[in-house]
């Protein structure tokens, strides 16, 4: 699943730059552990192209809950590294370029948001059959000059 393979690529960025930070795929029921991230998608659309291809936008969301005593200062600080970290991301072992980037900071946590787009190609569902030999006759017609 692509949506889950984005998330592990953000997630890997986030733990390799921030080590102190606890990074959260799911929802935490009890014992947040501050600071933290949580990552997850918000919407996702896939739009036909051509043929078995299909133009598909995943829109994440990182948030992120700081946990000093000036929380406004910090988000700013991380809101800084997530513009250069999350503008390209690691799916499939190909770098995936993030668009429509923004955050903002409400109720001293930050959410950034990002939406990656990739161009996906549907499995056939049936079996296609590929041409094997190909003979053809040609011939050149003479003509007096």
């Amino acid at each position: 699943m692509i949506v889950q393979k984005i998330i592990d690529g953000i997630a890997e960025i986030l733990d390799a730059n921030f080590p102190d930070s606890d990074i959260q795929t799911e929802e935490v029921k009890q014992g947040l552990d501050t600071p933290c991230f949580f990552v997850f998608p918000i919407n996702v659309s896939d739009i036909r192209h051509v043929g078995r291809r299909w133009n598909a936008r995943y829109s994440m969301c990182v948030q992120y809950i700081p946990d000093s005593d000036e929380p406004k200062a910090e988000c700013a600080e991380v809101e800084e590294k997530l513009y250069k970290l999350l503008e390209y991301i690691t799916v499939n072992g190909c770098l995936v370029g993030g668009v429509d980037i923004h955050s903002e900071t409400t109720d001293e946590v930050l959410s950034f948001f990002a939406t990656y787009r990739m161009l996906t190609i549907e499995e056939p569902t049936e079996e296609i059959i590929k041409m094997t030999d190909l003979k053809g006759d040609v011939h050149v017609k003479e003509e007096n000059i």
